[in-house]
């Protein structure tokens, strides 16, 4: 009734606002569903920050982030099948490292040698490491042949049993960095399940990148149904008495039951691009790197991750580092306090660094008004959604770190939206 006597009106059950990774998967599910969907981005191609950065105006791809729960039987796994989208290539990583205030570990391919570099790195805690990645494995291995196993590992703490082998504070960071980074929480809130596979399988990502993803959503989204505009102003949400009643676009009403927001930034997440001099970057240093410095409590985590070594030999130069800030000095910019935070890891970087730039993540954000009810909108955690204040208003955030920590919530929302 709100848009009686308006011509032309196009009415949706839902409408979609971005296209990060977790609101494309929301969308595919819906219209999957049966629900008339469909799903706006001013940008040109979709993603979201997971796939884009925006530096000084341009858009540059972002470097690939390798995740864990990309594997067979996971929920990324189960919903690609679901909609239509099987057998996703992957590339396994060759390896990462994890570098503590103290402490600097390579994780290999091969449980074995990743087991002697922590003999070395935590000599008193060897016996304890062995039996956490002997208990793991096996536990592993029985989930993968049993549902009553898997079961039980899905519904027991990681963090429980981590405690449970009396491991120093710092051997519990080693883990907790690798949880936030590869699986998108803290160990604390991390299943027994995850944990198992997290120290058994090397983590991954899509042969293509995450731009390829984006991509097969869409059209499996568009074959469906669903109604994509990329590349078209942000239309103005309608609201009366706390209720979207829909939405505006070029003179265009259309209207919608519901709306999923997932084009607003977590408002602490940073990303930098930097361009170093030609064979500056170690040989062995791995394509990515996750780093706790100053503390243990998550605050001081960030991540770096290099442009693949070519084929012909070819120096990297290229390091995107994403980090989530909590606080940071008043007497320093964000990008010189996380160049700051970088030169620990890479000491005399400023003597070889040839360009930085940040990414804006405002970029890609919906616009909301400062003195518009909508900006009431308050986003901290990427990996779940919110009811905002309006009745039917879902805010998504779209998140430059792991996307894979999101898709159990993204999963939720389809259902209930259905």
């Amino acid at each position: 009734l709100f848009f009686q006597g308006v011509v032309g009106v196009s009415k949706f059950d839902i409408a979609v606002l971005g296209t990060g990774l977790a609101g494309l998967f929301t969308a595919v599910q819906l219209v999957k569903s049966g629900k008339k969907v469909v799903v706006f981005d001013a940008a040109l191609t979709p993603g979201g920050r997971s796939v884009n950065m925006c530096v000084d105006g341009s858009p540059i791809e972002a470097l690939s982030h390798p995740v864990h729960g990309l594997e067979r039987e996971s929920v990324f796994w189960r919903l690609c099948a679901d909609m239509g989208i099987p057998d996703i290539p992957l590339r396994p990583a060759t390896g990462y490292q994890v570098v503590l205030p103290r402490r600097r570990i390579t994780i290999y391919p091969s449980a074995e040698e990743t087991l002697q570099e922590l003999r070395r790195e935590f000599p008193l805690e060897a016996d304890k490491t062995a039996k956490i990645y002997s208990y793991t494995s096996a536990q592993a291995l029985k989930a993968s042949k049993s549902v009553l196993t898997s079961y039980l590992l899905r519904n027991r703490s990681a963090h429980a049993f981590l405690k449970s082998m009396r491991i120093s504070d710092e051997l519990l960071a080693f883990f907790d960095v690798q949880s936030r980074m590869l699986a998108g929480h803290p160990v604390s809130k991390l299943s027994l399940h995850t944990l198992c596979f997290l120290l058994t399988k090397q983590p991954r990502a899509p042969l293509g990148g995450y731009s390829w993803l984006a991509e097969r959503l869409c059209k499996r989204f568009v074959e469906m149904g669903g109604e994509l505009r990329l590349d078209v102003p942000w239309p103005g949400i309608i609201h009366r008495s706390k209720k979207a009643r829909g939405l505006e676009t070029n003179g265009e009403f259309l209207e919608t039951r519901s709306i999923v927001l997932n084009a607003v930034e977590t408002g602490n997440e940073r990303r930098l691009l930097l361009h170093l001099k030609s064979g500056i970057i170690p040989e062995e240093m791995k394509d990515a790197v996750y780093c706790l410095s100053e503390n243990t409590d998550g605050n001081g985590l960030f991540a770096l991750l290099l442009g693949e070594q070519a084929a012909s030999g070819q120096k990297r130069d290229r390091v995107t580092a994403s980090a989530i800030f909590t606080e940071l000095s008043a007497e320093k910019t964000e990008s010189s306090a996380f160049l700051d935070r970088i030169s620990t890891i890479m000491p005399f970087l400023s003597e070889f660094v040839e360009w930085v730039g940040e990414d804006d993540p405002g970029a890609r954000s919906y616009p909301l008004d400062s003195d518009s009810p909508l900006n009431t909108i308050s986003v901290r955690e990427e990996n779940r959604f919110k009811r905002s204040a309006f009745k039917n208003l879902y805010v998504f955030p779209d998140s430059g770190s792991t996307f894979i920590g999101a898709l159990p919530a993204s999963r939720q929302l389809a259902r209930q939206l259905s």
